[in-house]
């Protein structure tokens, strides 16, 4: 049940059709998790903890940088040197001291995988890691956890939605593996670092993101499963597209050889991930 000041603070929420009052109970009584509080982990975490999301797990190793300034919202030029995970769990606390946030210091492994998506009513993964992006996307399969991939690099940007129904909990197809069946080579493209992004794209790319959890966990309007959306700023375009199911695919195919969750031997950074991505002519024959 709502208290009174969340009808206050989750107002304009709960005026919209479709949501209500009993569509931000459903917010309150949802749980999520979000891998990385970086550049996409920003803007996902603070629109989240901002709806109301009820109960927030995060897991976020790192030590703030000063580059990371440019595009991490949820820090200050105070907490350069401090670990990332502990300043965000500050700042959401006093976001809204209502939910409930639950910090983890560690990478998103292999070992933790599984616990990590426990009682999960939905993933984000929003790192630079390539390796984190197949292990999200395999967790979520094993598990049948809703999941949103999300990647940015120069002016572009990248979600995917791998096909598990939020509805049923079930795995679905197509999976991420469908367009990336493994790590392309490490020195393949630029990295972030040495190709740069436009930080207003990790504000774009997050946003866009928790906007759709938000729709997943209120079972509203037409859901990305199944879909890419690709972000190109200099072109001023975003564009929805529909892949196909791999019947190849090692996962979710017809004969799939991973039967187990297992890190991939690479460690790549979004970079790859955006650089690999059909071309705009390939994307229109998608799906």
């Amino acid at each position: 049940m709502l208290e009174s000041g969340e009808l206050s603070r989750y107002s304009r929420n709960i005026l919209l059709s479709g949501v209500g009052r009993s569509g931000q109970e459903k917010l309150k009584a949802a749980r999520v998790v979000v891998i990385g509080a970086g550049g996409l982990g920003s803007p996902v975490l603070l629109y989240l903890a901002a709806a109301g999301v009820g109960h927030i797990r995060f897991l976020e190793a790192d030590t703030l940088d000063l580059t990371n300034l440019q595009r991490q919202i949820l820090y200050r030029t105070s907490d350069v040197g401090h670990p990332k995970g502990r300043r965000a769990l500050t700042a959401l606390k006093d976001l809204n001291p209502s939910i409930e946030i639950d910090y983890w210091p560690d990478r998103f492994q292999t070992s933790n995988a599984l616990k990590a998506l426990d009682g999960i009513d939905l993933l984000l993964e929003t790192t630079d890691s390539i390796p984190a992006k197949f292990l999200a996307n395999d967790a979520a399969f094993f598990s049948g956890t809703p999941c949103l991939i999300g990647g940015i690099l120069r002016f572009h940007g990248t979600i995917i939605a791998p096909g598990t129904d939020p509805s049923r909990k079930v795995a679905g197809r197509p999976c991420y593996r469908c367009l990336f069946p493994g790590a392309p080579a490490e020195d393949a493209v630029p990295t972030c670092a040495d190709a740069g992004v436009l930080g207003a794209m990790a504000g774009m790319v997050g946003s866009a993101m928790a906007a759709e959890a938000l729709k997943i966990l209120l079972g509203q309007g037409t859901l990305l499963r199944g879909r890419l959306i690709s972000f190109d700023m200099l072109a001023s375009s975003f564009r929805a597209i529909p892949f196909a199911a791999d019947r190849s695919c090692p996962l979710c195919g017809d004969t799939p050889t991973i039967h187990e969750i297992r890190e991939e031997s690479r460690s790549l950074s979004a970079g790859d991930f955006l650089d690999r991505l059909p071309s705009r002519s390939d994307l229109d024959n998608l799906g």
